[in-house]
Formats: C-alpha cells, sequence, structure tokens
C-alpha cells in the first residue's frame, strides 16, 4: 500500500500537469500514548483509524479525494461521496467472511470491512488494481459496474533492470525468492516443503530468501523437521537497490499464493529478467499472462518443486521466462497508473 501512495503521487507530479496531488495521513497519537499496553493499545488503534481519522478527512478540502486503501474505506463515510475515488486492492476479507478462504483474521477487522463496504459503494468511482479484483468487488460490494475502473499498478523505475538476470558462481545454491508478508495467505509453508523435494530432484543445495516478513515461529519449526531450517534465509525490509540486487541474483520468484489481488513483486520481477512461479489463485494469471509458469494446485509441493527444477535447468525455458517476463512488465508502469487514474479524477472532478 505505501507502495502504491508513493509510486501514484511521483508520477502524478512528474507526469501530469493539471493534477495538483497531496498525501493526507493521520498520525497514530493515541496509539502511540499507549504503547506496552497490549489491550489498550488496541482500542487506540482504532480510535486513530475510525475516529480521529474520519475527523481529518472531513476537513480536507480538494476537488477529488483519493483514499489509496479500501482498507480505509469508511473514511468515504466523511467525504463528499460525489467527489470520492477509491482504490480497491483485493477482496481477501470479504472471501474470508464468506466462508473461501481459511486463513485468521480478526473480527474487528471483518466489522471494520463491512463498514468500509457501505461507504465503497457510495464513492464516484472504484479503481480495481485487476480484472480479477473488479469480478471480486463486484460480487461482494454493491457498487454499480459503470462506476468501476480497472487500473493496473506499476514497475518503481528503479527497480527496472532488463535483459536476463547475469550468470551465477558454479558454487552458488538454487535460490527460491519469495517477498511479501508470511501470512497463511502467502503459503510459504508449500515452498518450505519443497525445499528438500527440490534438493533431491536437483542433487544441489537449495536456499530459500525471504525479503520481507519474517518466517512464522511455525513456518521455522517446519523447515526445522524437514532439516531445511538452515536453508531459509531471512534478507528483511530491504530499500530498492538491494531488492533490484536480489531479484537479479535469485535463480526463481516462487508466489504460491492461495490469493492476490495484483502480486507487485510478481511484475518486479518479471521487470528484473527473473523467472517466476505463480499460483492459478487471483489476479495472478492475469498479471503473469503466459510468461510465468502457473501451479494447478499450489499447495502440492512436488508440483512447485517440478516447476522451480524446470525454470532452473531448462536453459531454453529460462530465456523465454526472462524474454517474455521483462516484455510483460514493461506494460506495467507507474506513469501510466498516473494517466489512467487522472483520468478517473476528471470523470468526478
Amino acid at each position: 500500500m505505501e507502495r502504491y501512495g508513493h509510486e501514484l503521487l511521483r508520477a502524478l507530479a512528474a507526469g501530469v500537469p493539471d493534477v495538483a496531488a497531496r498525501a493526507v495521513g493521520c498520525r497514530g497519537v493515541l496509539s502511540q500514548r499507549t504503547a506496552g499496553w497490549p489491550l489498550a493499545g488496541r482500542l487506540a488503534r482504532h480510535l486513530d483509524r475510525y475516529v480521529r481519522y474520519q475527523a481529518v478527512a472531513g476537513r480536507t478540502r480538494c476537488d477529488v479525494a483519493h483514499i489509496v486503501d479500501h482498507g480505509y474505506g469508511h473514511l468515504g463515510l466523511a467525504l463528499d461521496p460525489a467527489r470520492t475515488v477509491v482504490t480497491f486492492h483485493d477482496a481477501l476479507l470479504f472471501r474470508f467472511g464468506a466462508g473461501e478462504l481459511h486463513v485468521p483474521h480478526a473480527r474487528l477487522a471483518l466489522l471494520g470491512q463491512r463498514l468500509s463496504a457501505r461507504a465503497i459503494g457510495r464513492c464516484a468511482r472504484v479503481i480495481a488494481v485487476s480484472a480479477a479484483t473488479r469480478d471480486d468487488l463486484l460480487r461482494f460490494v454493491d457498487v454499480p459496474p459503470e462506476r468501476v475502473r480497472v487500473v493496473h499498478e506499476g514497475v518503481a523505475p528503479q527497480l527496472l533492470t532488463g535483459g536476463p538476470c547475469p550468470p551465477r558462481p558454479p558454487d552458488d545454491p538454487i535460490t527460491l525468492l519469495h517477498v511479501g508478508h508470511s501470512g497463511a495467505v502467502k503459503n510459504v509453508e508449500t515452498i518450505i516443503e519443497a525445499l528438500p523435494r527440490l534438493a533431491r530432484r536437483l542433487q544441489s543445495r537449495v536456499r530459500l530468501w525471504k525479503v520481507g516478513q519474517p518466517p512464522t515461529a511455525a513456518q521455522l519449526r517446519l523447515a526445522g523437521s524437514l532439516g531445511v531450517l538452515d536453508h531459509v534465509e531471512y534478507l528483511g525490509f530491504l530499500p530498492d537497490p538491494d531488492l533490484r540486487r536480489v531479484y537479479r541474483r535469485s535463480h526463481v520468484l516462487v508466489m504460491p499464493s492461495l490469493f492476490e489481488g495484483f502480486g507487485l513483486p510478481v511484475v518486479e520481477a518479471m521487470a528484473a529478467g527473473l523467472p517466476v512461479v505463480v499460483s492459478d489463485r487471483g489476479a495472478l494469471p492475469e498479471v503473469v499472462a503466459g510468461a510465468g509458469l502457473v501451479l494447478r494446485d499450489p499447495t502440492d509441493p512436488s508440483d512447485l518443486a517440478r516447476a522451480v527444477e524446470a525454470a532452473v535447468t531448462d536453459r531454453a525455458l529460462r530465456e523465454r521466462l526472462s524474454r517474455r517476463g521483462t516484455a510483460r512488465a514493461a506494460r506495467f508502469t507507474w506513469d501510466r497508473t498516473a494517466a489512467e487514474t487522472a483520468e478517473v479524477y476528471r470523470e468526478v472532478a
């Protein structure tokens, strides 16, 4: 969400002269004052989000208000709906509430999502980040289809590289890369379960580089039980230059997610010339569009191991994936995102 907001603002300022955009936020003052008090802190976070931020939004004066994260869609209740745009990134909580995804979420988050859904339905326009997300939006939120626009996300200019990834030293382990959080929907467990299978198939050392949120305690226990704990390396949250180098030094990006509204790391990896292996869930097939390997069953570690083996050992396939991925990623730019978003602003204004 931070990437989306920052890159959209930057691209609007750089390439859309008739739009003057500024960010309006709300610092979590109550949350800061209750730091160290778990129960009070949880209540303070909700007050900051659903009360104080509402007041800040209500005082904002502009031609068009853009709520860049649908999780804050409730702000639309404090804004003029005829002048408000909201970006809908995914229907994760809606799918969970409908029993379609069995991943844990707090009940308060579900209540907040219902409140946001009511507000989103009143807004003048809703931007969906993929066609798959648009379809979910229309299924779960009462919004007229003619108000919805699909505007894809982009690749940050500082992450663009082009060309195939450089050769790696012969003694380098086969490196799988995962970028993102480690919640149940990301299905990191299947990646860990695939590691020993892949090592046996390739008769080589393998490792998983984890960027973003660290593996959970349960995931680390799983790796330990399979004897691959020392094959899982957590690299932390990386600034863009380091993230670019990691994309270029890995052998394959793996994203066997159980659901994605877009899948920004996939586009970033393709832009770096890195082959990608993704699930067939959510928007991932739409984003990859034939430029990566798509798993029929993302929960099957053997299926994942076979796909990674092909992407690593089949030179012709690897070069084809790299070439197609780079071409596909070139379609996703933040300048294009900004231009299409500006068209939505003009419709509303």
